[in-house]
C-alpha cells in the first residue's frame, strides 16, 4: 500500500478494511487528506482527480487533455503537464462561449435561440 501511495501527491488509497474478527477485507477508498472522495466537495474532487490523472500519466508516458467540469468551484488546481480544458458557469455569457487566449472565438447558440434565415 505504501509503494502505491508514494506515487501520488496528494491522494492515498485505503486499500484495506479492518474487520471486526482482525481480518481483512480489500477494498479501494481514494483519500484527499483523510477524508474519502466522496465525502470531498467539488473543488478537493478536482484536486484529487488531477493528481490520479498526472499520476496515470507519468505512469504510461501519455498525457491527455483534462477536461474540468464546474471549473468555478476552485481557483487553483495542481500542477500538471496536460492540457487544461475549463468548462465553467459565467452569467456574463448567456450562450455556450469558447475562448481562447482571452479572445472569444466562437459562439454558439442553443438550437431554441437560433433564428431561421
Amino acid at each position: 500500500v505504501s509503494k502505491i501511495n508514494a506515487q501520488f501527491e496528494y491522494v492515498q488509497f485505503k486499500l484495506f478494511e479492518k474487520l471486526v474478527n482482525g481480518g481483512d477485507e480489500p477494498t479501494c477508498v481514494c483519500l484527499l487528506g483523510g477524508v474519502p472522495f466522496n465525502d470531498l466537495n467539488t473543488a478537493s474532487k478536482i484536486w484529487a482527480g488531477i493528481d490520479i490523472i498526472n499520476t496515470l500519466s507519468r505512469h504510461y508516458n501519455f498525457w491527455a487533455p483534462i477536461w474540468i467540469d464546474n471549473r468555478e468551484s476552485t481557483t487553483n488546481i495542481p500542477e500538471t503537464a496536460s492540457q487544461i480544458i475549463n468548462l465553467y458557469v459565467d452569467d456574463n455569457f448567456q450562450t455556450l462561449t469558447i475562448i481562447q487566449k482571452w479572445q472569444v472565438k466562437k459562439v454558439c447558440r442553443p438550437k431554441h435561440q437560433q433564428t431561421k434565415g
